[in-house]
């Protein structure tokens, strides 16, 4: 997946990433990862059924991150 950012995004992000130690595409996963699985608790609290019980990761697999660093 591309996701494109304007310049003045991207500095902000890349501030925070550098503050946590992290590279930018990681900390997006990582937020986007954070955020699926708050809307999931929040639609199973609301009586909705959840549609698959799967882990949310990456295509690319989050467990391979351990092996990049």
């Amino acid at each position: 997946m591309k996701l494109s950012l304007d310049d003045e995004t991207y500095a902000i992000l890349r501030e925070e990433s550098d503050r946590l130690g992290m590279p930018v595409p990681r900390m997006i996963r990582i937020m986007c990862q954070n955020m699926a699985q708050n809307i999931k608790k929040r639609d199973a609290a609301n009586g909705e059924r959840l549609i698959t019980s799967q882990p949310l990761t990456n295509p690319q697999g989050l467990n391979n991150e351990q092996d990049r660093n």
